[in-house]
């Protein structure tokens, strides 16, 4: 029986939820008990922006609105949509990145940066509903940072 939107939604997130506690299991075995305070927030700061970056040049491109919206949350989820248009240069993805970076100088310790896109059809784009992007953006990327920390 095929899925209906409802189901389809529901499964995409559990696997970017799973793909996330992974990543986290990961991170949090290898260094939490290794490294000081201040160098485990530069390292998240690190990681949110290298995980970033690799999703918005992952991020399929037709308007642009979906590469243009990935922003990140410090403490809470981003609920707004960006009126942003990334047609795929790096430069627009450095803006995005800029904006980044200026949300994680208030990250303090143990805080949760969330990386977010709140397009209504980006989980469609995660789950493969574009041939610019079959395995995704978010999955894909999680992956290849956990391939760096094993």
């Amino acid at each position: 029986m095929a899925e209906n939107t409802k189901q389809r939604l529901d499964r995409i997130n559990k696997e970017v939820t799973s793909s996330v506690s992974v990543f986290n299991n990961i991170i949090t075995n290898h260094f939490m008990n290794k490294v000081l305070k201040p160098e485990l927030i530069s390292l998240q700061k690190q990681l949110v922006i290298e995980l970033l970056r690799r999703v918005i040049l992952k991020t399929p491109v037709d308007t642009g609105r979906a590469r243009g919206n990935w922003q990140i949350g410090v403490g809470s989820i981003p609920k707004s949509k960006e009126d942003k248009q990334a047609q795929g240069d790096q430069a627009e993805a450095g803006e995005i990145v800029a904006s980044a970076l200026i949300k994680l100088k208030a990250l303090g310790f143990g805080q949760i940066v969330w990386v977010s896109n709140n397009l209504d059809y980006i989980l469609f784009l995660e789950d493969g509903g574009s041939t610019q992007a079959p395995e995704g953006m978010l999955k894909v990327s999680l992956l290849e940072l956990e391939e760096i920390f094993k």
